[in-house]
């Protein structure tokens, strides 16, 4: 019942908060989960994520008088700072299996089960 309620919050952009939230936290426990210098690339994008997103959450604010030549701009950067930080940690993650599955490729006996 709780949860409706908090997406019923559309119109003052309540279900955009548990957006920001989620993202955020999935964020802050990526950086914990792994360490060096993911941690801080992790830490330095949601600063960014963040601070743009305030930032677009000012410019926003002349909607009304068709004043908002920064907004989209700022938007993007948050947006886009998110989907670059996905990409890294895709490859973060996947970086061990391509190290185990390299030297295998053109031959007859690829795969995990065949080695050994």
């Amino acid at each position: 019942m709780a949860r409706t309620n908090l997406l019923r919050l559309d119109a003052r952009g309540g279900k955009r908060a548990v957006w920001g939230i989620g993202i955020s936290v999935a964020i802050l426990l990526a950086a914990v989960a792994i360490r060096g210098w993911f941690r801080w690339f992790s830490i330095a994008s949601l600063v960014v994520i963040l601070g743009f997103s305030a930032l677009s959450g000012v410019a926003i604010q002349g909607i009304e008088e068709n004043d908002t030549p920064w907004a989209g701009a700022l938007e993007r950067v948050s947006a886009y700072g998110f989907m670059v930080w996905l990409v890294v940690l895709a490859w973060v993650t996947l970086r061990p299996y391509r190290a185990v599955t390299q030297p295998s490729l053109g031959s007859a006996q690829s795969g995990p089960a065949l080695t050994g």
